[in-house]
């Protein structure tokens, strides 16, 4: 285990022409030349392949330290040469250490900004000494190292032997955080921030099965910097020195990719790009990845990836050294339409318009229009202007304030639709299968309503009401589950945190565990909660929610829980209990029972997301709760609900639209929730 960064799989930012450093090590520092910054951006796609099974390939790693390269390079000042990208063939563990060592370690000095950035598989494989420093790797099945796969990693066979292993990246890191203490790690893989375990991945997921044979150290010994002492875990060294690390995922999870306009990127990779890109000066890591991690949870894409942050968060995003943003949105040409990073997580729907200006001063070049919005893009066609007149040009999107609608629901129907089923209600066929959000299938007896994968998301009873509430259903879940972007006027927080002593005294009451949750928080509200094994004695196991007051008035408090499976509950106030007011600056912490639904069949955890929504006057939520008697666009009572969800009972309503504040305040955490054999040790399903 990389002790004090916790590291699976990697990203690195910033991308350059320059090949592969040569062989040796101990070069001298007086070799190469200072520089502000230094980038070591590593993104494999496809890999050699061992003797018996497969390492499945991938799709976007290499687009995204392209992209990264670009980034650091237009945006941050980093000096072309000065950005190594490493991809495919070029990226095996030789070249990735010796070019670390070369690119990096040799030249670093007091200040210098560095980024290492790996996209490709992570994995794990067994610790050469036999001890691990993390208790969840520890536990049961044997101590093993976290690792990334260099292209030659698993070629032959190389079962896990010739992984690059964490003990080397903590080693590398031990000497360069010595250098510098301007140090970022980007891991884009799977089960980031901890072990890898679970089933076989499902396509364009970034992990590789676990290696049978411990690291091999002296097949490392002809590349291996002389003066980097390589420690293992059985000589414990806590990396302490200032440093950021942003990670895909929490370690049970799966970091996913995502196709943007035909090209595949990684999730985070591509809203840690997009955030960059709009990053203001001042701006902390923490404040950015709280951004990122909103950004990619809400993108619905990959619901089970909760990015996460550790290390030196506080500190201004590369030392806060770079130039206020350009406005809009980033535009990118194509022969016929423009794609634009922005979609649905950012307020955009259909037929949304935008002012297309230059970074020349901010000429405008004319207007678009969207023709198709997905979850983190959208196409564009010209209404007018010149769109002859700017290719190569560099491009942003300004959004007019009416084009913030809510988006329909896009959906694609087997064998047709009842067309009463469509009538008065947020959502509309999807012109073609893949433009779809969801997908109605039969099944036996009435049907089922599946992802854009075809996942089984919700049943269907027969007839055009029975797909009307199960439409509705799956309508106001995603403008729940996606309302995490959207912080409202009123500062408020939540997280779960370590059992309090009425949640203990609750517990021993009705006989009930505490929760095991093993990732929860945001950037913002770090949290560790011990892990306890899950049972189903009473349901579920109890954990604590923790909700602030951070604004300057009283404001009524609601705390939603959203989960995975699709129930919707209020959990507090409690039922029967009157309108709650927070008072400023007050703390509430509510038990909650937790625990994965009955008929969760995936083998991950099921995630839990908790909403607290503040509004200065009384809201009314039942509207979305799945204990609601009837789904309907007219139900929601006589309070009024925030802004913010309004929408989603009104769907014609529209975002931004007007400038005036908006009337709530929102905060939220996940919990993942994980049963037994995922706690215990036992070894992973392989």
């Amino acid at each position: 285990m990389l002790r004090g960064l916790v590291l699976l799989a990697g990203v690195v930012l910033f991308a350059g022409c320059a090949a592969p450093p040569p062989a040796g090590s101990g070069t001298p520092v007086a070799a190469f030349p200072p520089a502000r910054g230094l980038a070591l951006l590593v993104g494999i796609d496809r890999y050699a392949q061992p003797s018996i099974g497969r390492v499945p390939a991938l799709a976007g790693c290499e687009n995204d330290v392209r992209r990264a390269a670009s980034l650091l390079v237009e945006r941050f000042g980093f000096a072309r040469d000065d950005v190594l990208v490493l991809t495919g063939e070029q990226a095996t563990h030789a070249a990735i250490v010796q070019a670390f060592e070369r690119h990096l370690l040799r030249r670093a000095t007091a200040g210098t900004r560095v980024v290492f950035w790996y996209s490709g598989h992570g994995s794990r494989t067994l610790d050469l000494a036999g001890v691990e420093t993390s208790k969840t790797e520890a536990a049961g099945d044997g101590a093993y190292d976290n690792t990334l796969l260099a292209y030659d990693s698993r070629s032959g066979d190389l079962d896990g032997g010739y992984d690059l292993v964490d003990d080397e990246l903590h080693s590398l890191l031990r000497a360069l955080v010595q250098r510098t203490d301007q140090v970022l790690v980007v891991t884009d893989c799977c089960h980031s921030s901890g072990a890898v375990r679970g089933a076989a991945p499902a396509p364009g997921v970034r992990t590789a099965a676990a290696g049978r044979r411990a690291f091999a150290k002296s097949a490392v010994a002809a590349f291996w910097p002389v003066d980097v002492p390589l420690l293992d875990d059985d000589a414990p060294d806590p990396l302490t020195f200032p440093y950021v690390h942003v990670a895909a995922c929490g370690e049970h999870q799966e970091a996913g990719e995502l196709k943007i306009a035909g090209t595949t990127h990684g999730t985070l990779s591509w809203f840690l790009g997009s955030a960059l890109e709009q990053v203001e000066p001042g701006t902390s890591w923490r404040q950015l990845l709280e951004r990122v991690r909103a950004r990619v949870a809400g993108c619905g894409t990959r619901p089970d990836q909760t990015v996460s942050g550790s290390g030196d968060l506080d500190r201004p995003v590369f030392g806060a050294d770079l130039t206020p943003p350009p406005p809009g949105f980033r535009v990118d040409q194509g022969p016929d339409e423009l794609r634009i990073d922005a979609g649905r997580v950012h307020g955009l729907a259909d037929g949304a318009v935008f002012d297309v200006v230059g970074l020349d001063g901010g000429r405008r070049y004319g207007t678009a229009r969207a023709a198709f919005v997905a979850s983190a893009w959208c196409l564009a066609v010209w209404c007018d202007g010149e769109p002859d007149g700017v290719r190569g040009r560099a491009l942003r999107a300004l959004p007019h304030a009416d084009a913030l609608r809510f988006q329909p629901l896009r959906v694609w129907a087997e064998g047709g639709l009842d067309p009463a089923a469509l009538q008065d209600f947020p959502w509309a066929v999807a012109s073609t299968r893949d433009a779809a959000d969801v997908l109605l299938q039969r099944g036996a007896v009435g049907g089922e309503l599946c992802d854009a994968h075809g996942r089984r998301l919700r049943p269907v009873s027969p007839g055009a009401a029975g797909m009307r509430q199960a439409l509705f259903g799956e309508y106001t879940f995603r403008g729940l589950w996606e309302s995490v972007g959207s912080r409202g006027a009123w500062p408020i927080a939540l997280a779960a945190e370590a059992p309090d002593a009425a949640t203990r005294q609750l517990a021993e009451r009705l006989n009930t565990p505490l929760a095991t949750v093993l990732s929860l928080g945001s950037a913002a509200h770090a949290a560790q909660v011990q892990a306890v094994p899950m049972t189903a004695t009473a349901g579920g196991s109890l954990v604590t929610l923790c909700a602030r007051n951070d604004s300057d008035r009283d404001l009524r408090l609601v705390i939603l829980s959203v989960s995975e499976d699709r129930a919707v509950n209020v959990v507090w106030p409690r039922r029967g209990e009157s309108d709650r007011i927070l008072r400023r600056g007050e703390v509430v912490r509510v038990p909650v029972l937790v625990g994965p639904a009955a008929d969760w069949d995936q083998p991950r955890p099921m995630v839990d997301r908790y909403l607290a929504f503040a509004t200065v006057d009384a809201a009314d939520f039942t509207a979305f709760t799945s204990a609601a008697p009837v789904w309907s666009v007219s139900r929601g009572g006589a309070a009024p609900v925030p802004a913010v969800l309004r929408q989603l009972l009104t769907p014609t309503a529209t975002r931004g639209a007007s400038t005036a504040a908006p009337d709530f305040g929102m905060a939220w955490c996940d919990l993942l929730l994980v049963p037994p054999p995922a706690v215990d040790g036992s070894p992973p399903a392989r």
